[in-house]
């Protein structure tokens, strides 16, 4: 092992960690575009499957199903 501070960098680099949190900051936006485009339709707030309103969405803004629905 170096010293030399370039080299601690890269010794520190987790390639698949990486991803994963690439992969996991993807799918966070993909539902913060979902749900603007709910806001902006109208549809933001009620469920996706059968229309009824949501409520706690100061819990979970990003929620797109009531709770008899949130499973499928």
């Amino acid at each position: 092992m170096s010293d030399r501070p370039e080299q601690l960098y890269l010794d520190q680099l987790d390639p698949a960690a990486d991803l994963a949190e690439l992969s996991t900051l993807e799918a966070d936006l993909d539902a913060v575009e979902a749900a603007l485009r709910r806001l902006d339709d109208g549809s933001y707030g009620t469920c996706e499957e059968c229309g009824a309103a949501l409520g706690g969405l100061d819990e979970d803004p990003l929620a797109r199903r009531c709770p008899d629905h949130v499973d499928r």
